[in-house]
Formats: C-alpha cells, sequence, structure tokens
C-alpha cells in the first residue's frame, strides 16, 4: 500500500485520536507525528490490505496509551530525608521497646494455653 495514501486517508481521523488523549497542543502535535511515524514504519508488516484501517488506529491508540502512561512511570517518589538526630532516635526505639513489652503483658492477660484434656467439658 501506499504510505503517502495511508497518511492522507487517515490523518484527520488520527489527528482526532490524538486530540483524545492529549490536551495541550504542542505535545498533541508530537504526539501525532509519533503515530505517523510508527504507522510508517510498521506498514511494511500489514499481512491484509483489506486490514488497513484498524491496524493504523490500533498503533494509533497504543502509542497514546504509552503517551499517557509516560508520566506515570517516570514521576519521582518522594522520599523525606532522615532529620531526627541520635537522640530521638534511641527515644523512639525506647519507645517502641515499651509498647511491644506492654502489648505483650496484655497479651498474656487474655490469653492462656489451652487445657489438658481432662479439664475440657464435654
Amino acid at each position: 500500500m501506499d504510505v503517502h495514501k495511508a497518511i492522507t486517508q487517515f490523518a484527520p481521523a488520527l489527528s482526532r485520536v490524538v486530540a483524545s488523549y492529549e490536551r495541550d497542543r504542542a505535545l498533541r502535535e508530537d504526539l501525532l507525528q509519533e503515530v505517523l511515524l510508527a504507522v510508517i514504519t510498521s506498514l511494511p508488516r500489514l499481512a491484509h490490505p483489506s486490514k488497513l484501517k484498524p491496524f493504523v488506529f490500533r498503533i494509533a491508540h497504543n502509542r497514546c496509551l504509552s503517551h499517557v502512561a509516560k508520566p506515570m512511570r517516570e514521576r519521582p517518589t518522594l522520599q523525606e530525608p532522615d532529620l531526627r538526630d541520635e537522640a530521638t532516635k534511641k527515644a523512639q526505639a525506647e519507645q517502641m521497646q515499651t509498647l511491644q513489652h506492654e502489648s505483650g503483658r496484655t497479651f498474656s492477660m487474655f490469653w492462656s494455653p489451652p487445657c489438658a484434656p481432662e479439664c475440657r467439658r464435654l
């Protein structure tokens, strides 16, 4: 199939597809160029020329999804720096040990090991 014919036939519709994924005009133009380039490079792999339209729009859809997902993958994670001094860290560790000890006592107050079989009621 002639590449020029395919591009001129589907360019307006591809432009609308791209516009549904991207609001920013400059990014939309970049995305449209990326989609057109992907269509041009993928056209030789088209096995059935009768299925050109779904082939072109699937490429456009996949490229647009990749474009939308890209900022999510590249989003930096925020890590809070550990600004506590050693005294604060030590105090928090002691508090944690105290809580663990007290929770262990509380747990032992409410839990007792199962009694021997002769103690159980039938």
